[in-house]
C-alpha cells in the first residue's frame, strides 16, 4: 500500500448546513455537491475533504466503535483488483477487513480497521476526479521519495537538475520548487553534456485537461516559463564560474515570456521542453524553447529571465 490518502470523510448530521458553512460561509469551492447526500471540498492536490450524510455514512461504513469518531481516511487505487490487494495486504498485517463489493455510485470498494480503529477505504472511483486523484498523490510521493533518497532521475546524458541546487529561501515556486509540496517539482539539466542546451520534463496528469485528451494552455505556459527560468539559473550559474553542486545556483525569475502554440497538447504523453541558451548578459539571460510530445513540437517560447533581486529573497 503506498504512503499516501486522497479522501478525509467525516460523517455530518446536515450536509445542506455543511455547504452553507463551507461553501458560503467560508468562501470554499467544492468540485462536487450532491445535495443531502455528500459534498467534496480540495484540499490540496490529491486530498479531499468529503462530508458525508451520517445515515448513508453508516449504511455502508457502519457505526464507529464505541470512542471512535466518525471518520474514514480513503486511499484511492486504479482499477478493482488493486482494491482486493491492498486489503489483502491490511489482513496479512492484521487488519480487520471489509471486502470489496460494487457500489451504488459506480465505484468498487472495501474497508479495512486500524490497530486503534480507525477506517480506511480502499477505493476504485471510475470518474476523472478519482484518476486525477490517484496520480496528483503518485507524483507527490515519487518526488517526494526522490528529494530523501537522493535519486532523483536523471538519464546517463543528463546532469543534476538546476532546481535541487536553488537556495533554500528561493525554492517555493509552484512549477519547480522543491520545497513546495503541493507544486509540479519540474526539473531542469544540462542536456547531452552541452553548457548551452537544457532539457526539462513533464508528464500531465488528467486534472490538467482543459478538455477531453488535451492539457490546458496554462501548463504549457507554466512549464516553458519554469524551464526558461531554470536555463537562465543553470547558464547564469556556469557564467559566474560557480559549481552547481558545490556552489549551489544563482536564482533567476521572469522578466517577459513569449509562447507561441503550434497544435494542441494531448494528455498522457510526456512533454519534453528543450532550451538553447542564446545570450547571457549582466545579471540577464535570454532562452529559446520548444515542447514537444512524442514526435511532435507543441509550442515553442523565448524567456528573458533576470537574477533574483535581493528584495525578493525571504527572511
Amino acid at each position: 500500500m503506498e504512503q499516501r490518502a486522497n479522501f478525509v470523510t467525516l460523517a455530518v448530521a446536515d450536509v445542506g448546513r455543511s455547504h452553507d458553512f463551507y461553501v458560503d460561509g467560508l468562501g470554499w469551492e467544492p468540485v462536487l455537491h450532491e445535495p443531502g447526500e455528500v459534498l467534496f471540498l480540495p484540499l490540496a492536490h490529491g486530498l479531499v475533504l468529503s462530508l458525508w450524510d451520517r445515515a448513508g455514512f453508516v449504511a455502508e461504513v457502519g457505526e464507529p466503535a464505541e470512542g471512535i469518531a466518525p471518520i474514514t481516511l480513503a486511499h484511492n487505487v486504479t482499477d478493482a483488483d488493486q482494491v482486493d490487494a491492498v486489503l489483502a495486504d491490511a489482513a496479512a498485517a492484521g487488519a480487520q477487513v471489509t471486502a470489496g463489493q460494487r457500489r451504488e455510485w459506480g465505484g468498487y470498494s472495501g474497508y479495512f480497521a486500524d490497530p486503534d480503529g480507525y477506517r480506511w477505504e480502499v477505493a476504485h472511483n471510475p470518474t476523472p476526479l478519482g484518476d486525477s486523484l490517484v496520480e496528483a498523490s503518485r507524483r507527490w510521493l515519487g518526488t517526494r521519495r526522490a528529494e530523501v533518497d537522493g535519486t532523483a532521475a536523471a538519464t546517463a546524458d543528463e546532469g543534476p537538475a538546476v532546481q535541487d541546487h536553488y537556495p533554500a529561501d528561493a525554492a517555493h515556486c509552484y512549477g519547480c520548487g522543491a520545497r513546495n509540496p503541493f507544486g509540479h517539482h519540474l526539473k531542469t539539466r544540462w542536456a547531452d553534456g552541452s553548457r548551452t542546451e537544457t532539457i526539462t520534463r513533464f508528464t500531465p496528469g488528467p486534472e490538467q485537461t482543459a478538455m477531453p485528451g488535451y492539457v490546458y494552455g496554462g501548463l504549457v505556459a507554466s512549464i516553458l516559463d519554469c524551464s526558461g527560468t531554470g536555463s537562465a539559473a543553470l547558464a547564469g550559474t556556469h557564467a559566474a564560474g560557480l559549481d552547481l553542486e558545490g556552489d549551489g545556483s544563482l536564482r533567476y525569475v521572469t522578466g517577459t515570456l513569449e509562447v507561441r502554440y503550434q497544435r494542441p497538447t494531448p494528455m498522457g504523453v510526456e512533454l519534453v521542453v528543450r532550451g538553447r541558451v542564446e545570450e547571457v548578459k549582466g545579471r540577464k539571460v535570454t532562452v529559446a524553447l520548444t515542447m514537444t510530445a512524442g514526435e511532435d513540437e507543441v509550442a515553442s517560447g523565448r524567456v528573458v529571465a533576470l537574477q533574483l533581486p535581493d528584495e525578493m529573497r525571504s527572511s
